[in-house]
């Protein structure tokens, strides 16, 4: 069984109905099962159930995955990928990375940030247990 992803970001109309509709139309060409997964909010639907995906409530910036799988998925994978880059930001296929939208993600997106207060309490923990591992392994 072959298995290929596509992920990309969502625009600022989410998913809109025509796009769905057409999601559907296409991976119906081919025998591969597709998922979509908004990973920004962890949920699934099979593309071929449109009221499921609206369901997502994919919202702007929501960092998204097609999960393509079946004997035909290579192909379904370069079909799909074209229409997910002209109409979303794709961000990494098996066949294409967008570096731009990579870097812009890691900067700009909520998802990939850690709040500050956490950052500040692994600081403290390691500081913390620094000396006193260090004093262990001079004993």
């Amino acid at each position: 069984m072959i298995e290929r992803r596509i992920t990309f970001v969502l625009p600022e109309d989410g998913f809109s109905g025509w796009k769905i509709h057409r999601l559907k139309t296409l991976s119906a060409m081919f025998r591969s099962v597709v998922i979509l997964r908004n990973l920004t909010c962890w949920d699934s639907a099979n593309v071929e159930q449109p009221l499921r995906i609206l369901s997502l409530a994919g919202k702007q910036d929501d960092l998204c995955q097609l999960h393509i799988e079946g004997s035909d998925a290579e192909l379904a994978c370069m079909v799909l990928m074209d229409f997910i880059a002209e109409h979303f930001m794709l961000v990494n296929t098996a066949h294409r990375s967008n570096k731009h939208a990579n870097t812009s993600l890691l900067t700009g997106l909520n998802t990939f940030r850690l709040p500050l207060t956490s950052i500040t309490i692994l600081l403290v923990v390691i500081t913390v247990t620094k000396p006193q591992l260090s004093r262990k392994l001079l004993n």
